[in-house]
């Protein structure tokens, strides 16, 4: 689905001013990656050195309830983070999952913003001092800079619950100079909007070098099927369809014995074209490729060699199989009239045969082309309308 339009307070509130739908999807992915559960150590650390102080005095049930509180809701924003890692579709409503991100982040910095509330009456200076040092710690972590929002809220919920615990335990001296310090932490989130935009430099740099890489292989592929077009323009007769004498050599150069050639024509093709014009001889043509193709079904290769004359290719055949191939070729053609828009034409072909039995042996096609002609022309002289072999090893020409 397309990404959202983004609107600027949105923008401004999460910290994504500028980025592209593609890197805040990705931006939303990096954090949910970066708070797994495995990072809540981090903030129980924390609240452990906090609770030492509070087991050292003496606990009231408000104190253990902030602590149990704050333990317990480090795991909600891990909760939520792991839910749209199950999910996996950071690409929709991108902008509200991370305000709901915030959300959550504000209201647990107010919970930690409440420990200084509730214990510094209870804490001597020292034990004060570690107390803020922590709190200000368990307000940043790393994966924030993906969604720059999350710590400017924590900074503002923890902050100010703080100054005000300054102030109300401590004087409003020492709440003016946390104040200072809280006044410098945001002037330094400087550091924290470089952080984001190296990663956001980092994500876009992936995207675009994503998209180039997806436009070459496009392109690529785009090459190749105009490379296989034209190959195909190439190699195929544009009158009849079926291959031409390139394809039909190759065919020839790639295969192994066994196999038969048969090599035909139609008789009197000449005085035909004549009668019928060039356009009632194309069709004528087209018309026998058609019972040919019908004829072979998978067992061969039709290839038109130039004018009227076209090759079979039968791989694995023997004499016999191509005899018996060629002879039900010419019957279909001699006793079917052709329909060549509405006028009927009886024509027929004459065959030859070459056959290469030696299994595994490279093919010599000159010499194959040659035997097969040279049964061709046998057909011919012997009436035309048959078929012929001419087999070498007897030194003469078989016709059927």
């Amino acid at each position: 689905m397309p990404y959202p339009v983004h609107s600027k307070w949105i923008d401004t509130a999460v910290g994504w001013s500028g980025a592209s739908g593609r890197t805040r999807a990705r931006l939303l992915e990096v954090f949910c990656d970066g708070i797994r559960m495995r990072s809540l150590v981090g903030n129980l650390a924390t609240l452990l050195i906090i609770g030492t102080f509070i087991i050292a005095k003496t606990p009231t049930p408000t104190h253990v309830a902030w602590l149990a509180l704050t333990a317990a809701g480090g795991c909600l924003p891990r909760a939520y983070a792991a839910r749209l890692r199950a999910k996996a579709r950071f690409d929709e409503a991108t902008e509200r999952k991370a305000l709901c991100f915030i959300a959550i982040s504000f209201v647990y910095g107010l919970v930690w913003g409440a420990g200084p509330l509730l214990l510094l009456p209870h804490l001597p200076g020292e034990a004060a001092g570690i107390l803020l040092v922590t709190v200000v710690l368990g307000t940043i972590m790393g994966p924030y800079a993906a969604i720059p929002g999350i710590l400017y809220a924590r900074l503002a919920a923890t902050g100010s619950l703080t100054l005000v615990a300054l102030a109300w335990n401590l004087g409003l001296d020492v709440a003016l100079i946390g104040g200072v310090i809280t006044l410098w932490l945001g002037l330094r989130t400087d550091v924290w909007r470089g952080y984001h935009r190296a990663i956001r430099d980092q994500l876009e740099s992936h995207e675009l070098l994503a998209s180039r890489q997806a436009r070459l292989e496009q392109a690529n592929h785009e090459k190749d099927e105009i490379n296989r077009a034209l190959t195909r323009m190439a190699e195929t007769d544009p009158l009849t369809g079926t291959g031409n004498r390139r394809r039909f050599l190759a065919w020839l150069d790639a295969a192994h014995a066994p196999l038969a050639l048969i090599v035909f024509d139609v008789d009197r093709f000449k005085e035909i074209n004549d009668s019928l014009g060039h356009h009632g001889g194309d069709l004528l043509l087209q018309a026998l490729v058609r019972i040919v193709d019908e004829s072979l079904g998978d067992t061969g290769r039709l290839a038109r060699m130039g004018g009227d004359e076209f090759a079979i290719l039968l791989p694995g055949a023997d004499a016999s199989t191509a005899l018996a191939t060629a002879e039900y070729i010419r019957e279909r053609i001699a006793w079917r009239p052709l329909d060549l828009n509405g006028t009927r034409v009886r024509v027929t072909i004459s065959l030859g045969i070459a056959v290469a039995d030696k299994p595994g042996a490279p093919v010599g096609i000159a010499h194959l082309l040659s035997e097969a002609d040279t049964a061709l022309y046998v057909a011919k002289r012997q009436g035309r309308n048959r078929a012929a072999h001419a087999d070498p090893r007897a030194g003469q020409s078989l016709s059927l």
